[in-house]
């Protein structure tokens, strides 16, 4: 007797994939395509997603195409009223960083700034679906807390004997009574995208009693909303650039597997001489970045002789 009843289909599995952000036409394109050669090159097997707003010109976007990305477009997210200081000012388009939850239609993301640089393989981040309890964690790499520049915008606990990188010497008494601050840096996140949970951040964000206490906006903020459920990653996976210097002791070249060019971009660098001296504390951070850039150049010039 034939079935006239259609075959029930498994639901296909939702993708995982990487993510950035892009907010403007400015020179984050170049990074945005760093980051994506980067990609490529340690052969990931997840695609990475741009987010970007409508700011961003068709001809940028084009181009990262070349870099084998998918394309989201977002809407800029405001920040909440109240921002006053003016080092929060200069972060507020990183506010929209937090439609990465919107992202629905994907399973799982890992939200990588467009100023890092991935020198290996870090699909298990992707691969683990063990690594976040359900879509109310996610999962970091603890920040650097030394404030090595002395600024004295950053948090006055912010000393390195409070930084988690900083080893604990046994024979200084002191190291009993200092409180170590448990604080991850949101350069890179791996999330589950959930309506409901966006949902609870946009509630959480827009209804915040003191926005303007909120130095560094995004990473503060979601350092409140997802207290004591995020996974510590170890640093490998967001290697401040600081860190090479600062806690040399922990750093590994060999290990390192995403390199956050936080502070001075090298990008924006006019002298490159300079730049890649030795003299430079970052100059071999400098180097690798360079060298990516110069072969994405390659590689960008190949694809556009192609088409």
């Amino acid at each position: 007797m034939p079935n006239d009843f259609n075959t029930p289909q498994q639901p296909q599995q939702k993708q995982k994939v990487w993510a950035t952000l892009i907010t403007k036409e400015n020179d984050y394109i170049i990074s945005a395509k760093v980051l994506a050669f980067s990609l490529l090159c340690t052969a990931s097997k997840y695609p990475l997603v741009i987010m970007h707003t409508k700011t961003v010109s068709k001809q940028s976007l084009d181009e990262l195409l070349q870099f084998e990305c998918q394309l989201r477009q977002v809407e800029f997210l405001e920040p909440p009223k109240g921002v006053a200081r003016e080092i929060v000012k200069g972060y507020n388009e990183t506010w929209t960083k937090l439609r990465a939850w919107g992202l629905t239609e994907f399973e799982r993301v890992a939200l990588l700034d467009a100023d890092m640089l991935v020198m290996h393989n870090m699909d298990e981040l992707l691969d683990d679906d063990e690594l976040l309890k359900d879509e109310n964690w996610l999962a970091a790499s603890n920040a650097c807390t030394c404030n090595p520049g002395k600024n004295p915008e950053y948090p006055k606990t912010w000393v390195p004997e409070s930084c988690v990188y900083t080893p604990q010497i046994e024979s200084d008494s002191n190291f009993a009574t200092i409180k170590f601050v448990d604080y991850f840096n949101s350069g890179m996140l791996v999330l589950k995208p959930n309506d409901d949970v966006f949902a609870r951040i946009l509630k959480e964000l827009y209804n915040h009693p003191n926005p303007d206490v909120l130095i560094f906006p995004d990473q503060d903020f979601l350092n409140e909303a997802f207290k004591s459920h995020w996974v510590r990653l170890p640093y490998i996976y967001n290697a401040l650039k600081t860190l090479r210097n600062c806690h040399s002791n922990i750093w590994n070249d060999d290990q390192v597997k995403n390199i956050h060019y936080i502070l001075d971009k090298p990008w924006r660098i006019t002298d490159r001489d300079s730049a890649e001296a030795k003299s430079n504390q970052a100059y071999v951070l400098n180097l690798w970045w360079f060298k990516y850039f110069d072969e994405m150049k390659k590689f960008e010039e190949s694809r556009s002789r192609q088409q």
